[in-house]
């Protein structure tokens, strides 16, 4: 039941705005050529697609009829374990680019993390034992699910671990948590320029 909320409910980000040239206006936005972006380390164009993502991460099977979503300035997967179709894995990236608007330029990088802190719920906990990325929090606590969020310069990169066979239901569990880190962990190294 949880998973079928998280997945018609869109439980793994909030909306979030697509590149915009600088200058904004009222135009539609569009994802623009990399120079126009200003300094950031991952470029929507050269991202790896779900399918290279699954190439990079053995073990993992795309779930079946899942699509690589292209939703403005974000990317998201859903993956089965090869040896365990139970549990599902879902991953979602989004990119920020550098941005102008009344306020003045603002990098991608501060944009991402503006995302990152902004998306933190009231109860989001800091984890300071992921090795990887700028910062991580865990966020959205949902029975037998856990999602930690990883911030990684000038992208946000969301890991989604659902065990419904786990004996510790509990999404503060270490059996829990342990599989999210493993996961976001490869997710990350994957997705690397």
């Amino acid at each position: 039941m949880a998973l079928a909320v998280m997945l018609a409910g869109g439980c793994f980000a909030p909306a979030i705005e697509p590149f915009e040239m600088p200058g904004g206006g009222d135009e539609e936005p569009s994802i623009p050529a990399e120079a126009s972006l200003g300094p950031v380390k991952h470029v929507f164009a050269d991202f790896p697609s779900c399918r290279e993502i699954q190439q990079r991460v053995p073990g993992l099977d795309l779930v079946e009829g899942s699509q690589d979503e292209e939703k403005g300035s974000s990317r998201t997967c859903h993956f089965n374990p090869a040896e365990s179709g139970s549990i599902f894995i879902g991953l979602e990236v989004s990119l920020y680019g550098g941005r102008e608007d009344a306020d003045g330029f603002q990098s991608g990088a501060e944009r991402a993390r503006a995302f990152f802190t902004k998306s933190a719920i009231s109860d989001a906990e800091r984890d300071g034992s992921v090795d990887f990325g700028a910062e991580a929090h865990w966020t959205r606590f949902i029975e037998d699910t856990c999602t930690l969020e990883v911030l990684d310069e000038n992208a946000v990169i969301t890991a989604t671990y659902h065990n419904p066979r786990a004996r510790d239901k509990d999404p503060r569990s270490s059996e829990c948590r342990d599989g999210a880190r493993d996961v976001a962990r490869k997710f990350y190294a994957a997705v690397q320029p």
